[in-house]
């Protein structure tokens, strides 16, 4: 492997973990659904009218969720490595918002997708 292939790799590196940093701080970013959950916008036909506790309730199971997910993937990367962790929990991310987004209009669908799975 000659130079300038290390210096490629190392900048890959540098951009999966700016990547995997964004994905982890993805649930602290849940103020930014309140008001569409809520209904507090200016066009509420775009809305799910949950009340603040519902929203309240999805951003806690949410983060009991990462947490006690935290526990299994940590074992996980010691057997299997980063690399499969981090592209399972993208997955899972992502699939859980956009299922949130696209099927979550009940309370219990934004439970199981955006706390859950995302």
């Amino acid at each position: 492997m000659g130079t300038s292939d290390k210096i490629i790799n190392r900048w890959l590196v540098v951009v999966g973990a700016i990547l995997i940093q964004l994905c982890l701080g993805a649930i602290y970013a849940w103020s930014v659904f309140t008001p569409y959950l809520t209904g507090k916008l200016p066009d509420p036909a775009n809305s799910f009218n949950f009340t603040k506790t519902q929203t309240q309730v999805i951003f806690s199971v949410g983060l009991a969720a990462f947490a006690l997910v935290m526990v299994f993937a940590g074992k996980w990367q010691a057997k299997s490595g980063p690399r499969k962790v981090a592209m399972a929990g993208g997955i899972m991310l992502g699939l859980g918002y956009v299922l949130g987004g696209l099927l979550g209009q009940s309370f219990i669908a934004q439970v199981i997708f955006i706390g859950l799975i995302g």
